[in-house]
């Protein structure tokens, strides 16, 4: 069976995994497939209401143009300028991921931190793993079922 991967002839692979939703953003966590395992390095933000769909798309090496660095764009069906970059809070992406080191709290509201103020922070981390590669693959996999919603099974 020929891969994905394959027919479009892209060494890196990476994944976002949804883990949650709120009004502050959507969160997962970014995977470095690599070496033939799952490496788990970042966490990710992006806007609750102009999010891309999970699936499979092809990014191609570009310029975060408002930051002035260099970034990746996400190739999405009749949807220009979606990019994958630095960032803290939902009111910095207009549908991009915003790629950081850790959660927390910013201004009142549920963030992403440390996405370019460290060398190894998590956006500066994202472009060093995927090493200057022209084309990088990467899945989107939605996981952001409410826990509120179940119930214990278990004895206490």
């Amino acid at each position: 069976m020929v891969t994905y991967r394959e027919i479009c002839n892209i060494p890196d692979i990476f994944a976002i995994k949804r883990v949650a939703k709120n009004p502050d953003g959507i969160f997962g966590v970014m995977i470095h497939h690599t070496d033939g395992k799952d490496i788990p390095f970042a966490v990710t933000l992006e806007h609750p209401e102009k999010f891309i769909d999970s699936g499979v798309y092809v990014c191609k090496r570009d310029r975060y143009n408002k930051g002035g660095y260099p970034a990746y764009q996400i190739i999405v069906q009749d949807r220009t300028h979606i990019k994958i970059h630095g960032g803290n809070l939902k009111q910095h992406t207009e549908g991009c991921v915003l790629v950081a080191e850790s959660y927390g709290n910013l201004k009142g509201y549920t963030a992403i931190l440390q996405s370019m103020t460290l060398r190894q922070g998590g956006f500066n981390e994202f472009m060093q793993r995927a090493n200057g590669a022209e084309k990088i693959l990467l899945y989107i996999i939605d996981n952001t079922e409410d826990i509120a919603g179940y119930r214990y099974n278990g004895r206490l």
